[in-house]
């Protein structure tokens, strides 16, 4: 989930069963049982305010999660417990950050070899950003990823092979009122690149919220960086011509590195065509750099420098149309 995630989350998951036994006791049949999960917290400080206090300490994730899989490999059960506030350059995530809720919960059988079928609260496989930011190159989130699906109640089911990987799912959309919402995708490797396309569908006549989104992700290597290149196109129902549709274009390089310092590099740009999607920016663009420490394999400390300009005055109470900003992280991934 580092960075391709949906190619991950598509796989065969990992999980538990038990059966009960008798009066007193239980048996338990999974095998190894996985602690995963990790933290992250650091100052954030920015020129000027959106929904939150600028300059402030935060604790940015905490996720605990825990997988298991049944000896046979037939059942297998994901769960994570903690807090991602998900904050992003438009500073418009979960803004309750002191609750500890259960994250997802996913319930997995595979029925004949190469299907899954999965059931329960479960991250989309529609996204490259991961919502917890210690699994991201970078301490805050694009402005493309405000409106790509986070988790959600949904059924789905899944084949894959070596090659590729395809699933169909149908799920509650819980960051548009509930709504209904149904989804299909593919990811796998042609020669080296890998790729994900997918395509999600809520229904519903509501301009604010029937929507359709459509995204295309390429990752390969170029000039010895790893590249990533992310297209996302909404479309809303039954809104005007002039305004119902939206796209974004985010790129990934991983930068150059020396010895345990990296300079990951991500590039956006955004239109929301009047749609209010990216908060009513209008045309955008962004740019983050992150010089990174790695201290281990698993802990860091790294500095967001960030800059984004919008078309519209939608920053500081609707006065401002450019942001800064620059966050100190530190972080661990179990």
């Amino acid at each position: 989930m580092n960075t391709m995630k949906y190619i991950g989350l598509a796989a065969v998951p990992l999980a538990m069963s038990m059966a009960p036994a008798h009066a007193g006791g239980f048996i338990t049949e999974f095998g190894d049982v996985e602690i995963a999960g990790g933290a992250a917290g650091g100052y954030y400080a920015a020129d000027k305010d959106v929904t939150r206090k600028n300059d402030q300490n935060r604790l940015s994730d905490f996720l605990l999660s825990m997988d298991a899989t049944s000896k046979d490999e037939r059942v297998s059960l994901s769960a994570g417990i903690g807090i991602q506030p998900a904050y992003n350059l438009l500073d418009s995530g979960v803004v309750d950050e002191n609750s500890t809720d259960l994250q997802y919960a996913t319930l997995a059988v595979h029925p004949l070899p190469d299907w899954t079928l999965e059931l329960g609260l479960m991250p989309s496989n529609i996204g490259y950003e991961d919502t917890a930011s210690f699994y991201n190159a970078h301490s805050i989130a694009s402005v493309q990823s405000t409106m790509q699906p986070g988790y959600s109640p949904a059924t789905r089911l899944t084949y894959g092979n070596d090659t590729i990987s395809v699933y169909v799912e149908q799920k509650d959309d819980m960051d548009l009122d509930s709504n209904q919402a149904w989804a299909t995708g593919a990811m796998g490797t042609m020669g080296n690149i890998e790729y994900a396309i997918g395509y999600q569908n809520i229904s519903s006549s509501d301009i604010s919220s029937g929507r359709s989104l459509f995204e295309l992700i390429l990752s390969g290597n170029l000039a010895g960086m790893d590249v990533s290149f992310v297209f996302d196109q909404h479309k809303l129902t039954d809104a005007p011509a002039d305004a119902d549709h939206a796209e974004s274009v985010a790129l990934y390089f991983s930068g150059p590195s020396f010895d345990d310092i990296s300079i990951p590099v991500r590039l956006e740009s955004f239109n929301d065509h009047g749609t209010d999607i990216y908060g009513g920016s209008g045309n955008g663009q962004s740019l983050t750099v992150t010089p990174t420490w790695n201290l281990s394999e698993n802990a860091y400390i790294r500095t967001d420098f960030s800059f984004m300009k919008v078309e519209n005055n939608i920053l500081d109470n609707n006065t401002a149309d450019s942001r800064s900003m620059i966050v100190l992280q530190a972080g661990y991934r179990i």
